[in-house]
């Protein structure tokens, strides 16, 4: 122990030092004024990017309702027997995260696990300024909303190529971390495609240890250039706080997304009319395959992959030339190619190795007006 004290006191003697500046050295001159630098250009950039992230507070109405006062046995024989009834007082709940400015004209990408059941949406700016949002469209499936506040001139955030971005590479997170306002942490990029966090197939976040705290969902995250290459949405916690491990949308799905609420309101992804499951590990076996493998279960009777001439039973083995090794790649496949366009899926069946060719339509609806399950 004394000899790291002695370590110690050896390494941060410039340092303590400072106060007696004669007594730098040249070479921690050097040192301390790259040091310096770099927090000035943190600081360069928080300032610019601040302005264009928004607080965002909802408020969502929990309707009164009348329960029994009390709860009695002979009830399950004789009914209610006229007993006094309980009002419950309507109740608000309030919540609290964040948003991005994404065009000058009011449009506000944010989470929609932000705003997804909030009755009232206000959002208020660095400048104090406060607006009524309102929604103009919510995508679950990869959790970005987009909001509109009636407002012009307003400071925004360019988008970034997230696909850049690079494991170790410094970043910047700007949000409302427990309501403490346009709040600024930096950290690296830790991993790129995680797709183990959330259920839905299109979901592939950035994780960075940039410290994300409840409140900063639908904040912005930053490259050192000040361009938006996420959107910050989640955290690992064991605790409900940081814990160095959060998770980001990456830019380039959240501007695809952003852009088509914008312009329709809704995403509108590929659908094919089929239903896949995964290959059981012993008919893998049988198979002779060493990796997952995908069947189609059933399909929807006139519907794309039926008359293109998919059949129930047939294991897809890739799609575009991209293997096929779970059901979620099957569905990322599908919902990513592009309306009307043909996708080129082969199948293995007894006679051997298939390949046909499959058109991409939108997803239908069914009577009551919900898309149709499937892939």
């Amino acid at each position: 122990m004394r000899a790291l004290a002695a370590v110690l006191l050896i390494v941060l003697a410039p340092v303590i030092q400072v106060g007696g500046a004669p007594n730098l050295t040249p070479q921690t001159r050097a040192t301390l004024a790259q040091l310096e630098s770099w927090g000035k250009a943190f600081a360069e950039l928080a300032k610019v990017a601040t302005p264009a992230v928004v607080n965002i507070s909802t408020t969502t109405i929990i309707p009164g309702r009348e329960v029994p006062d009390f709860w009695d046995p002979f009830d399950f024989f004789f009914g209610r027997r006229g007993r006094r009834m309980l009002r419950i007082p309507e109740r608000e709940l309030h919540n609290l995260g964040s948003g991005v400015i994404v065009s000058s004209d009011g449009y506000i990408v944010t989470n929609n696990h932000v705003i997804a059941d909030a009755d009232k949406i206000r959002v208020s700016l660095a400048d104090q300024r406060e607006f009524e949002a309102h929604r103009r469209g919510t995508d679950p499936d990869t959790d970005i909303a987009v909001l509109k506040v009636d407002a012009t001139n307003l400071p925004t955030i360019t988008w970034g190529n997230s696909d850049d971005l690079e494991v170790g590479e410094w970043v910047i997170a700007v949000g409302n971390p427990y309501g403490f306002s346009h709040s600024v942490t930096a950290g690296i990029v830790s991993a790129k495609g995680r797709t183990e966090v959330a259920d839905s197939p299109l979901q592939s976040f950035i994780q960075t240890d940039a410290a994300i705290n409840p409140g900063n969902s639908g904040g912005a995250l930053l490259n050192l250039r000040g361009e938006l290459v996420g959107i910050n949405t989640s955290i690992f916690s064991r605790s409900g706080g940081y814990q160095g491990i959060g998770f980001a949308v990456p830019a380039n799905m959240a501007h695809q997304v952003a852009e088509q609420l914008i312009r329709e309101g809704e995403v509108v992804r590929g659908w094919i009319g089929v239903q896949a499951r995964a290959v059981a590990p012993a008919d893998l076996r049988r198979l002779g395959m060493t990796h997952g493998a995908v069947y189609i279960k059933a399909l929807y009777a006139q519907q794309p992959a039926h008359l293109a001439g998919l059949r129930p039973g047939d294991v897809v083995l890739s799609v575009n030339g991209q293997p096929i090794t779970k059901p979620a790649d099957l569905q990322r496949a599908i919902i990513q190619a592009p309306i009307g366009e043909y996708v080129t899926v082969v199948v293995l069946r007894k006679e051997g190795k298939k390949t046909i060719r499959v058109q991409v339509i939108s997803r239908p609806k069914d009577p009551d007006g919900r898309p149709l399950r499937g892939i």
